[in-house]
């Protein structure tokens, strides 16, 4: 592997890629969901989140085995080790075909018995049981794809997923308003659509593969027991770290239905739409820094690996700060636009829920890059345990919170949210630097500073949205462009230093360029 392939000029591309594709995805979200909670219904949409949830509860049983996959074949293929990298890839592809065989019938039984399992009206459940299943086989395919898609990491070609990414989220909206308008609306038009654009992405993936990875082939014979082993010995934390994390912000839809009802699951459901597009697009930032955070890890490089983490820090903070802050200032503006099924009173009840999701995300923004260190450096058992934990004493704190007050559907979002919040200040920060061998404080000036630029930010646009009416789009846009734009100025100021800045503005010159220059070498 060359230097170009972890240098500048590739992160700008990969910047690039992954950002248009973010800003497309979101777009699409802003226009399709309150299409589809119109067509749908709040209780139906709601069963459509749970459909979600679903499936990641299902991915419990593959991230053992997939979620080293890359780090693996990487590894092996930057320290010239040819066949190590054939001896995983293929151990992870047939892997997961035995799974995908495990999975079927619990899946099916789980659909056929969905009544017993969850608060449903006999009017919906023909559609969710229909739409689950496509949810569930989208599921499985996407598992066999995730092998072939190994390629885009460990070429750190992040770019092609995002394009990936835009290009699958343009065929769903495309077929969605079609079967929309040609059938009748229901919400198994959105698993049917879900699974034609799992197959188009597996098909690039095979595709990135062999253009990516041509040495590595798939045959029964690189399959080795050992690798499965290996990989799942390792992997088997992020399993039980995923469990974790599910019991602390997963199960939040689920209980809802369960110890309340579909409808107030609703609420929580449409509240979690933004947010989550913000939570993927922070997550796909962070995960285009542990190409280069692994090579120098493979490199024996520390101090590489720290100046890489404190840069991720703060470029994820300018990129993040300013749209979290403005939906929380702004949020019950942009829902009474956005969300026109909803009353004001619904609208009020789901900015409340939107905010409390929110809290945790904003202290996320300054350590979620350090939870790549636990997956480079293998040291995942402790971070499983500790969330495990948080996971366990949040369902009991929620459920004692329900039978005891009238909070509701707040108990479930608010637990969990101050819960994670003390989890990102005092844990993954000090966890990260212990397993660097580094002291404990190492992050901690970075975090700091970024929650101060935070309440900056806050103050500001509190500022600005009293001292300004919204009542329309334009109003909504035009102030969003003019806050948001002079406070990035000002997080750009507050986090990075000269030389950074200058770094920054060199990158953002680079971006297209190297796009283009790209392009035509591919």
């Amino acid at each position: 592997m060359n230097s170009d392939t972890f240098g500048k000029k590739r992160f700008a591309a990969n910047l690039t890629a992954n950002s248009v594709a973010f800003l497309l995805n979101i777009l699409i979200g802003f226009f399709l969901s309150p299409y589809i909670v119109g067509k749908l219904g709040k209780e139906a949409y709601g069963f459509v989140s749970l459909g979600m949830n679903f499936t990641l509860y299902i991915s419990l049983f593959t991230t053992a085995l997939n979620s080293f996959a890359g780090r693996y074949i990487m590894i092996e293929l930057h320290q010239d080790r040819p066949e190590g990298a054939q001896k995983y890839f293929n151990s992870v592809f047939f892997g997961n075909l035995y799974l995908i065989g495990l999975l079927l019938i619990p899946c099916g039984l789980l659909i056929l018995f969905l009544k017993r399992i969850i608060n449903i009206s006999n009017a919906l459940l023909p559609d969710v049981q229909l739409l689950w299943m496509m949810l569930f086989l989208a599921l499985l395919v996407d598992l066999l794809s995730s092998t072939y898609k190994t390629s885009t990491f460990v070429r750190n070609r992040l770019d092609l997923s995002a394009i990936t990414d835009a290009t699958s989220n343009l065929l769903r909206v495309l077929l969605l308003f079609l079967l929309f308008t040609a059938l009748k609306p229901s919400v198994w038009i959105i698993g049917f659509t879900t699974l034609v654009c799992t197959f188009y992405q597996f098909a690039l993936n095979i595709s990135f593969k062999r253009r990516l990875m041509p040495e590595l082939k798939t045959h029964k014979k690189h399959f080795d027991f050992e690798a499965v082993k290996i990989l799942c010995a390792k992997g088997i934390w992020n399993s039980i770290n995923q469990l974790s994390a599910i019991l602390l912000v997963g199960l939040d839809l689920l209980i809802a239905n369960l110890l309340i009802n579909a409808t107030e699951m609703s609420y929580l459901s449409i509240a979690k739409i933004i947010p989550t597009y913000l939570q993927s697009f922070m997550l796909m930032i962070c995960t285009m820094f542990t190409p280069a955070l692994t090579a120098a890890y493979a490199n024996d490089d520390i101090n590489k690996m720290v100046n890489n983490e404190h840069f991720a820090i703060k470029f994820v903070s300018f990129l993040c700060i300013v749209p979290l802050m403005g939906l929380i200032i702004f949020g019950a503006d942009f829902l009474t636009l956005w969300m026109k099924p909803l009353t004001h009173i619904e609208v009020q009840k789901v900015q409340v829920l939107l905010i409390l999701t929110i809290l945790p995300m904003i202290v996320s923004i300054f350590v979620q890059p350090l939870t790549s260190i636990n997956t480079v450096t293998t040291k995942v058992k402790t971070p499983v345990i500790v969330t495990g934990l948080i996971g366990v004493l949040n369902i009991g704190i929620v459920y004692l919170l329900l039978k005891t007050t009238d909070l509701g559907i707040y108990a479930i979002a608010g637990v969990s949210s101050i819960l994670l919040v003390l989890r990102y200040l005092f844990f993954v920060p000090m966890y990260a630097a212990h397993n660097l061998k580094l002291p404990l404080r190492t992050f901690y000036k970075t975090i700091i500073r970024g929650l101060i630029c935070s309440l900056i930010i806050f103050a500001y646009m509190y500022i600005i949205h009293s001292i300004v009416s919204i009542n329309t789009w334009i109003e909504l846009i035009g102030v969003a462009i003019i806050a948001g734009l002079s406070a990035e100025c000002i997080v750009l100021f507050s986090i990075f230093n000269k030389q950074e800045r200058g770094q920054a503005w060199q990158t953002i010159k680079q971006k297209f360029g190297v796009i283009r220059h790209e392009n035509r070498n591919s």
